[in-house]
């Protein structure tokens, strides 16, 4: 065998053995995570009620909490004030004592009142008999797969319930309450009309996983994600790294447009043809520099919207 068949051949075995070696990580990584899912299993006794109804109360609650507080104290101190140069809007940080006080009992409202249409979920988890909490986990594929359908399930339903809720009438008895925040913090997320929680927040993110059937994980894992990144739309901080939050905070500013969560309905219904004319739009992207996105992208001269008239 000439040396040049022996490298071929080295570099072909060595080839394979990472081809085997990288898909005998992805089975071991998923034996493990089957085997913590059993222990979560047997350490709660496969108690329905808790694995449907309990844990996603947990999930959709406590992670709300943990991002919030942080960017409380940030809002109510003005600490550290490095970090304000991420604002989206400047000049709009602070939050009073008395902002405060009208925000928590709300939001503690609403909170407690998820566990309504969560008690539903439960009761069609058990009706259906589709979505399981069996040992057995899905298939990486499948499980980004069913994700992605739930993003598309929510984006339809939220930017349709969305657009119900600017209707004049609705928008004045509900609606209204949560856009008394043009410039939005993290707080404002769940500060709304009890009414407008459930048809709006809560409900588009169950709906996807009752659809396809999911694995109860895969649903775990969107119920925490929802809720960030509703937060993370609702902070007023445009961070590195983190989705851009300028599309909402823009709808939050402007009123009648931006309805959706990843724009592609307010494209196709033409409601973000003033957005696409705005500083915001150029800034609405995902960037990995401590430079602000304001720095980044500084402002400009341009062919400005009118403004809209705020109900």
């Amino acid at each position: 065998m000439s040396s040049e068949n022996r490298i071929n051949l080295v570099n072909m075995n060595s080839s394979d053995a990472q081809d085997t070696t990288g898909y005998y990580l992805w089975i071991d990584s998923r034996k493990f995570c089957q085997n913590q899912w059993k222990s979560v299993l047997n350490w709660i006794g496969e108690d329905e009620i808790t694995i449907y109804l309990w844990i996603p109360v947990f999930l959709t609650s406590v992670p709300y909490w943990i991002c919030n507080l942080p960017l409380l104290a940030m809002d109510m101190t003005g600490k550290p004030s490095f970090l304000y140069q991420y604002k989206i809007q400047e000049g709009q940080h602070k939050i009073s004592w008395s902002q405060l006080k009208i925000i928590f009992p709300v939001v503690l409202l609403n909170q407690l009142i998820t566990i309504i249409p969560l008690y539903g979920f439960y009761l069609i988890c058990l009706w259906k008999g589709s979505i399981s909490y069996q040992p057995g986990l899905p298939t990486l594929f499948c499980a980004i797969m069913e994700f992605s359908s739930f993003v598309a399930v929510e984006e339809i339903l939220f930017y349709y319930v969305h657009r119900f809720l600017h209707v004049p009438e609705v928008y004045k008895r509900i609606h209204k309450m949560h856009h008394q925040w043009k410039a939005p913090c993290s707080m404002s997320t769940f500060y709304c009309h009890p009414v407008e929680h459930i048809i709006s927040t809560v409900i588009p993110g169950l709906i996807g996983p009752i659809i396809f059937g999911s694995h109860i994980l895969v649903a775990y894992i969107w119920f925490t994600v929802s809720v960030l990144n509703a937060v993370n739309a609702h902070s007023g901080y445009h961070l590195p790294v983190f989705q851009s939050s300028e599309a909402h905070d823009y709808h939050h500013l402007k009123f009648n447009e931006m309805f959706g969560v990843l724009g592609i309905l307010d494209r196709l219904h033409n409601t973000d043809t003033k957005f696409r004319l705005s500083i915001q739009c150029k800034r609405n992207q995902t960037f990995f520099s401590f430079t602000p996105i304001r720095k980044l992208i500084p402002d400009f001269d341009c062919k400005k919207p009118k403004t809209e008239k705020q109900e």
